[in-house]
Formats: structure tokens, sequence, C-alpha cells
């Protein structure tokens, strides 16, 4: 009982910095990296991290979505790292990186993949519901879509 208490609360925290530390992505074209740019990217970002991966061994890639339901970033998972890389010129284009696979909290059963900021991504049908469940986790919590525009 004290775990399952201990860890919705880390859930929780988790789930708020995550929303905090938010983001405006592309408003834009002009401000959104080119598809075929995604895997240059990728590969320097291999290199310039030392990840000892190639390119041609991606085991997945998949588009990540924001607040607005709009494409973000690009995640890659290889078989020792993962890579997480920004679909706008205005971010960095490594929004994160690390050894074996970014966490995703599952929020329903869908496998569409969201990412707000912070060190956690979403898999949920829509971002309604990430904040739904937020909100239902925490009733101090209120964010809105609106505050991340």
């Amino acid at each position: 009982m004290i775990i399952r208490k201990f860890s919705g609360l880390v859930l929780v925290s988790i789930l708020a910095f995550s929303l905090s530390s938010t983001t405006a992505f592309a408003a834009n074209d002009k401000d959104k990296v080119v598809i075929k740019d995604i895997d240059k990217v990728a590969e320097k970002a291999l290199k310039k991290l030392r990840f000892e991966e190639d390119i041609d061994n991606i085991l997945t890639s998949q588009a990540v979505y924001g607040v607005d339901n709009q494409i973000v970033a690009y995640y890659f998972q290889f078989p020792e790292h993962f890579l997480l890389i920004s679909a706008s010129k205005k971010l960095s284009p490594i929004l994160a990186a690390g050894g074996g696979e970014m966490k995703f909290l599952s929020i329903d059963s869908s496998s569409r993949l969201y990412y707000f900021g912070g060190l956690t991504g979403f898999k949920a049908s829509e971002s309604d519901i990430i904040l739904e469940e937020i909100q239902r986790r925490d009733k101090s919590i209120t964010y809105t879509k609106e505050q991340f525009k």
C-alpha cells in the first residue's frame, strides 16, 4: 500500500515537472526540421554523444506529439540507446538521449507518444487525456492547453 501511494506520488511529480518545463514548439513550417534531415541530425547526435550505435540499426522510430497534438519530435530507439530529436529549429536538436529506452508513461491503451518537456514522455490517444489524468491525480494542478501556447 505504501509503495502504491509512493509510486502514485512519483508519477504526479513527474507529470507536473514535465508540464512545467514545457515548450513552445515550432509554430510554422519554416521552423520545422525537414523529415529527411532528421536522420542526419540523429546520426550526428550518435557521434557527438559517443553512442556506439549505427544509424542503420534503428529498432524503431516514431513521431512524438506535443500538447497541441502536433508533431514536436521524433523518437529513435537503437539496440543500446535512444534519441529524441526535435522537429523544431527553435529548440536544441537533441531533446533527450540516453542508454536503454526513454520512459513513456502509459495513460491509456494508445501507442501514440507525447512529450511536453522534462524527463518523461507519455503514451495516450490525445493530450487532453494526459492533462485530465494529471488533474485527476492531483487536484491542485490545473494546466490547460492554452498555457502551453
